[in-house]
């Protein structure tokens, strides 16, 4: 009997520890539940936050791809009118002249007349058609001579073209005492792709090569008897350093 009333003792005994344990763990769930609820709301914004994330980033993605997709298309209109103006700038300039080594104001405030009575005077034996100027006028910032640049618009443009032929034969006129030089009237653009080609240019003329600048801006050469043209610098000295540079023997070529 006494054994048994021992198993039935710690039958309770066990019961009430359970009933104890599990009051105590309600107990502490209890006062913990509202802390698991700040954080399940918590983290139910920090989804809701997520999500507008993703959605505002997605929308800004598109806004990006939109935005570069009509500034390629706005560089490519603005390539199209910078071309376009640089032709239109270039055929309006197709007649002119600019012309260097002028005393400062000896046209006398009549530059259109003066011009036309130097080029008479300078051409006189190597031009039989009479050259009329359109328009004269000085252009530009003081040389280092003290005088500004005078751009000069011919009638025909037979006459500007064999002007310029002269002057690029003789390099320098004289009229007056002055030493007068001639070249073509050229943009800013056309004369920067020409200048490209300078360092380029001096090795050919030590080379002894034949070459020149055709308009706008192309390099012809002339090498045993084979002419090349190149549109930019880099090609005309990969030319120069395989076809022109190892046939050098000193500084003279065929």
């Amino acid at each position: 009997m006494e054994s048994d009333a021992v198993q039935v003792n710690k039958a309770e005994l066990a019961a009430l520890i359970r009933v104890i344990i599990k009051e105590e763990i309600n107990e502490a769930m209890n006062k913990l539940q509202p802390q698991f609820d700040v954080l399940k709301l918590g983290l139910k914004d920090c989804n809701e936050k997520l999500v507008d994330v993703e959605s505002g980033l997605s929308g800004m993605h598109d806004r990006m791809d939109e935005a570069e997709r009509v500034c390629k298309a706005l560089q490519k209109k603005n390539k199209e009118l910078r071309d376009k103006n640089e032709k239109l700038e270039s055929y309006s300039r197709r007649f002119n002249l600019r012309v260097f080594g002028l005393d400062k104001d000896m046209e006398k405030g009549k530059p259109t007349e003066f011009m036309e009575s130097l080029f008479s005077e300078i051409f006189k034996d190597k031009l039989s058609y009479k050259l009329e100027v359109e328009i004269a006028h000085r252009v530009g910032p003081v040389t280092k001579h003290g005088s500004r640049p005078m751009i000069v618009r011919m009638q025909r443009y037979a006459a500007k073209e064999a002007i310029l032929q002269i002057a690029k034969q003789e390099k320098v006129l004289h009229f007056k005492g002055m030493k007068v030089k001639i070249f073509p009237d050229l943009t800013a653009e056309v004369s920067k792709r020409r200048a490209q080609f300078k360092d380029l240019r001096i090795k050919l003329h030590q080379a002894g090569v034949k070459h020149g600048l055709i308009y706008p801006a192309t390099l012809i050469i002339t090498f045993k008897g084979d002419i090349k043209y190149f549109q930019d610098q880099k090609s005309g000295e990969i030319y120069y350093n395989q076809m022109i540079g190892p046939t050098l023997s000193g500084n003279q070529v065929d």
